[in-house]
């Protein structure tokens, strides 16, 4: 009885070890996920609507299938990898599969935080069906010389450039994978705060879609983006039938539209910009320039387009600054451990 009772007690004895050597950091962000997915599910149980698993073969927002953006992060970090062990010649693969452990886990964790985000993104008009355009239109007309240089800025560029209307979705992809792939395979200390700072912008901003949810200027005058044009006459189409037909829709069609909602207020696109340049910022990365050109860009194209109502952009930076407060706190209070567990 006694060699039994001593079995049962080490046997948990290596997950205990292997808990403990999650960084305070990773811990924080993998809770984060648990919590908000909890959230999420419990809000789809009151309205009765299941979780989605998207099926969707090109996605309204992006014009292709959302997972590339995905594909693209992987192999973007598995090149800086590669070119990381060669030009250091740290050929070592023991302390190479431990930094890799954690970052696996940290894509897995992003794109499930990602997976909740765009399924409560899809309830917005169940959960809360009043909508804020007029008075946030009225902002836009108070504005109009700012959406008016918005505009000439914009109309610098050919009209010819087919390609150009791309870039608001691509020139965002292109942040991530950059940001992410060179943080991780440099083991920047800034690693763990753009992290967490990335997952509480999908957190709080798919929070804040409930509070007094938009779906777009568009609904009331074209924008200056034919790409973005296409999407949006889609993506409205899909919001009124929700709203018509209600859950039995989003839980027998949802798994098709899965990145087809619409949620302009506030605006997310400028908040994850916005907490990545900053975090290039912090780091003093060459990348660090052309960040921020693409976030005025960005800022630009998403109100020009009429994606984004002028006061989105102030919320999705309040958004931004409150994730790099809460990921700071966190990370320069987590101790010791943190630098051991950056250097992987």
């Amino acid at each position: 009885m006694a060699e039994l009772s001593q079995a049962r007690n080490a046997a948990p004895a290596p997950l205990l070890r292997a808990a403990r050597r999650i960084p305070r950091w990773l811990a924080a962000a993998l809770a984060l996920a648990a919590g908000f997915g909890l959230v999420v599910t419990g809000l789809g149980w009151l309205i009765g609507v299941p979780l989605a698993a998207p099926t969707e073969r090109v996605s309204l927002a992006l014009g292709l299938n959302a997972g590339v953006p995905i594909l693209l992060g992987f192999l973007g970090y598995g090149l800086a990898r590669t070119v990381n062990m060669a030009a250091t010649r740290r050929l070592a693969l023991a302390p190479v599969g431990r930094a890799a452990a954690v970052d696996a886990t940290v894509f897995v964790t992003v794109i499930l935080v990602m997976y909740f985000h765009f399924n409560l993104k899809m309830w917005v008009p169940l959960i809360n069906p009043e909508r804020f355009d007029a008075a946030y239109m009225e902002t836009d007309r108070w504005l109009a010389p700012v959406i008016d240089l918005f505009r000439a800025l914009r109309g610098l560029a050919p009209v010819d450039w087919a390609w150009f209307d791309q870039l608001y979705q691509l020139g965002f992809v292109l942040m991530f994978v950059v940001s992410f792939a060179i943080l991780a395979v440099s083991r920047d200390r800034h690693y763990p705060h753009f992290v967490l700072g990335i997952m509480l912008v999908l957190v709080l901003g798919g929070l804040a879609y409930l509070i007094a949810p938009a779906v777009g200027p568009f609904i009331f005058e074209d924008g200056m983006n034919r790409a973005a044009m296409q999407a949006q006459a889609g993506m409205w189409r899909v919001y009124g039938t929700v709203l018509r037909e209600g859950a039995p829709w989003i839980a027998a069609n949802g798994s098709e539209y899965f990145t087809g909602a619409l949620a302009a207020m506030p605006s997310l696109h400028i908040a994850h910009a916005a907490v990545m340049t900053w975090y290039m910022h912090q780091s003093r990365l060459a990348v660090r320039w052309p960040f921020l050109v693409i976030l005025i860009f960005i800022l630009v194209e998403s109100v020009v387009s009429r994606w984004h109502y002028l006061i989105d952009a102030p919320a999705g930076l309040l958004v931004a600054a409150a994730a790099i407060v809460i990921a700071n706190r966190i990370c320069d209070g987590a101790g010791p451990d943190r630098a051991d567990a950056v250097a992987g």
